[in-house]
């Protein structure tokens, strides 16, 4: 019996060995895991400290590039200033009168929902800030435009003021009601058109978010523009006056070539200051993509939702930054149809990317890409419908096709920039016209408000 009661006694001796070795071998394995893991991501972070510097370079050489360019044109009308209009919007910007926010929102208001009046708050403020307006027409008039961005200011050097711009825009709107109401309609067409200069002048200052702000301020020119035309108070002299304006304004329609490149500078030296604060463990991430607290707690959360993400996820996306925004202005350069394929396919391809960081700066920022080709179109839209005006009033009734208005009124009939065809144009039995681009979804959606980009008889442009 003793050897079976000895068996018996050592069974749980053997079994507590086993069990010990076996945490044992499992804690030292998860050791040289977690070893392993942090091992090969200090590596990754050594290789990323030492792109920084390549980075650097390479961010010093396109800034130098950058800081050469300098745009001569010919102003729409007047006399040429000697000048940078850069620094012309710039001191009016900076001279703005903050009367109040209401002040502002009734010059707003007045210029979108109720155009023939303006409250007594709005009067106040629109009189206050009434002497910007002239520096920004000298801006217009400028021989150069010189970009004021220092991109080296990083993802601060993206963003400029949103509501100055528009704002003066607003009260330039007004003041062309009030020189038209006082008979100087003439003035009032080229003060329209200033506004729209004004707004192509952003897609030099160097970054996309700067673009679509011009787009937003164009936009206030063309739609008062629009009211102009079929308000059918224009004469034929004055209607030739604006057709000559508009003409200008789409042959010289700036390309984003330029936003794009001050993009993958700004954005460039944003991430490299953002790595040079971020070391082995996680980045300052609640500085650009959340508002967690940078803390002990939030970057396990951090880690456990994203992943491991240090200095090595920010240099290659730095990588990433200049060759998908460089993409973006390869496909930007193509006729719309083109440009709208290879947009779709830039859009999957961010949406795939490993990358949190690349994906948190990239995502939405093909968008631009609509907003260029409406803003085009919208502009060529009213210069065809001018034409219209024209024609009206020489034959007492608007032609059968847009082709009757070449070669008399205009050279020849400039095309929808997103299907590169001619605008869709009907005429109904009461001698009213339909005339509208297809838009973005490359679609004739019959003149549905929602899907076409109407320009008659209901003009819907960017302002709502």
């Amino acid at each position: 019996m003793c050897p079976q009661i000895t068996k018996i006694s050592m069974c749980p001796q053997i079994t507590m060995s086993k069990r010990k070795k076996i945490v044992l071998v499992t804690l030292a394995s998860i050791a040289v895991l977690v070893l392993l893991f942090i091992g090969w991501h200090y590596i990754r972070f050594l290789k990323a400290t030492s792109r920084m510097k390549v980075l650097s370079a390479d961010l010093d050489k396109r800034v130098t590039e950058w800081e050469k360019k300098e745009y001569k044109r010919q102003p729409l009308f007047g006399q040429i200033i000697k000048g940078n209009a850069a620094e012309f919007y710039q001191e009016a910007e900076s001279k703005i009168e903050d009367t109040s926010p209401d002040g502002w929102r009734e010059v707003a208001d007045t210029v979108y929902y109720h155009p023939g009046s303006i409250s007594p708050t709005g009067k106040v403020c629109y009189e206050k800030n009434k002497p910007l307006i002239e520096i920004v027409r000298k801006g217009t008039r400028a021989d150069t435009y010189k970009s004021l961005l220092n991109p080296r200011a990083g993802f601060h050097a993206k963003t400029p003021n949103l509501l100055n711009p528009r704002n003066i825009a607003n009260l330039m709107d007004l003041q062309a009601r009030e020189l038209d109401n006082a008979g100087q309609t003439s003035e009032a067409i080229k003060e329209l058109c200033d506004i729209i200069q004004f707004g192509d002048d952003h897609f030099y200052y160097g970054s996309l978010i700067s673009a679509m702000l011009g787009i937003a301020v164009s936009a206030i020119g063309q739609e008062e523009i629009y009211r102009f035309i079929v308000s059918d108070k224009l004469t034929e002299p004055q209607l030739n006056e604006l057709l000559g304006y508009l003409k200008t304004l789409i042959d010289s329609y700036p390309t984003i070539d330029d936003s794009w490149e001050g993009e993958i500078i700004a954005g460039g030296f944003g991430l490299k200051n953002l790595s040079e604060k971020s070391g082995f463990w996680f980045m300052p991430y609640e500085e650009v993509f959340t508002h967690q607290q940078n803390d002990f707690n939030g970057k396990i959360r951090f880690m456990f939702t994203y992943g491991w993400i240090n200095r090595t996820d920010i240099i290659n996306a730095s990588d990433d930054y200049t060759a998908f925004i460089g993409e973006m202005k390869r496909i930007n350069a193509m006729p719309y149809p083109q440009a709208k394929a290879e947009k779709d396919k830039f859009d999957n391809t961010v949406k795939q990317l490993n990358n949190y960081v690349s994906r948190m700066m990239l995502q939405n920022i093909s968008g631009g890409v609509i907003s260029y080709f409406d803003n085009l179109a919208i502009r060529k839209g009213l210069y065809i419908l001018t034409a219209l005006q024209i024609y009206k009033i020489r034959h007492g009734a608007y032609p059968e096709t847009l082709a009757t208005l070449a070669p008399e009124i205009i050279p020849d009939v400039t095309l929808d920039p997103f299907s590169g065809k001619s605008f869709i144009y009907r005429l109904d039995k009461d001698n009213k016209i339909l005339l509208y681009s297809i838009s973005y979804n490359f679609k004739d959606n019959n003149g549905s408000r929602q899907e076409d980009l109407i320009i008659a008889p209901n003009f819907r442009g960017y302002r709502k």
